[in-house]
């Protein structure tokens, strides 16, 4: 018997602008679509935030 599994992924954010982009793209490409990610703003100065609103 095959269980279902739902993860959770938390991803704190700090200054990760450069980075964000391919985070989030490699999530959206992912074949099992049971999951939920959590994105934490840890005081991020850059424009992280903005990205991930995008």
């Amino acid at each position: 018997m095959k269980k279902n599994v739902f993860l959770s992924i938390i991803v704190p954010i700090y200054n990760v602008e450069k980075y964000i982009g391919s985070l989030v793209n490699s999530l959206v490409k992912q074949t099992n679509k049971n999951f939920e990610v959590i994105f934490i703003d840890d005081g991020s100065t850059d424009e992280s935030m903005q990205i991930l609103k995008e």
